[in-house]
């Protein structure tokens, strides 16, 4: 859900081996959260932002194929 209370669920579909990272970026641009990936399918995990201070960040996947973005709001 957007907003979250800080904990989310990430899920990522990838139809055949993806090697990258996901990370969170506050608004100052300070990553809060970097995770290597390598997965073949189907990747969950919980990323738990509760510890950090209430706002915006920006959760990144990165990936040799690309990048893709989104907005997430923590109350």
């Amino acid at each position: 859900p957007n907003p979250t209370n800080g904990v989310f669920e990430l899920r990522l579909n990838a139809g055949g081996r993806v090697n990258g990272d996901v990370s969170v970026v506050d608004v100052t641009g300070r990553v809060v959260y970097n995770q290597r990936i390598d997965v073949m399918g189907i990747y969950n995990t919980t990323i738990n932002l509760s510890q950090f201070a209430k706002g915006l960040y920006t959760v990144q996947v990165r990936t040799a194929n690309g990048r893709a973005a989104k907005s997430i709001s923590v109350e």
